[in-house]
């Protein structure tokens, strides 16, 4: 998915009333190797409720506990992706696969294909992901900050 995504968010106004607080498109961020990300909603600390709907603050790629970061990410084909390399995050990661299909392979070796419906939960486990279709594959992930214990 190279093209802007919509986004409809809703909030509530100060007399309890539910409304449509925005009704837009996000653009991807600047291109990483192998990989579009659009970024659709974030924050660094837990959202209070009622929330009016507005942007929370948010910085960096990762959340800090307590934080999250809902993204779609798409992976180019016959790509190994985000370098190439293995990676881990202090989140927890939970996404689908919205279309193709993708390999995560785990620093023992295992890998694991994941086709579109597919579901993920990941524990901040060392991983790296493989586009060896001849398709884009998309998933939309959820990522919450964790902490990590010390070992």
């Amino acid at each position: 998915m190279n093209g802007a995504v919509r986004r409809v968010v809703t909030g509530e106004t100060a007399d309890g009333t539910a409304v449509v607080a925005s009704d837009t498109e996000v653009a991807p961020e600047p291109p990483r190797v192998g990989v579009v990300v659009h970024a659709l909603w974030s924050s660094d600390a837990a959202i209070d409720l009622p929330a009016d709907g507005s942007q929370p603050v948010a910085e960096g790629i990762t959340p800090p506990p307590g934080g999250f970061r809902f993204a779609l990410v798409t992976f180019a084909p016959n790509e190994e992706v985000l370098g190439g390399g293995f990676h881990s995050s202090q989140t927890i990661d939970m996404g689908i696969v919205v279309s193709g299909d993708i390999y995560m392979e785990l620093d023992d070796g295992v890998e694991v294909r994941l086709r579109q419906g597919d579901t993920l939960v990941q524990h901040g486990t060392v991983h790296a992901w493989h586009n060896r279709s001849n398709e884009p594959c998309t998933m939309a992930v959820a990522a919450v900050g964790a902490r990590r214990k010390a070992t």
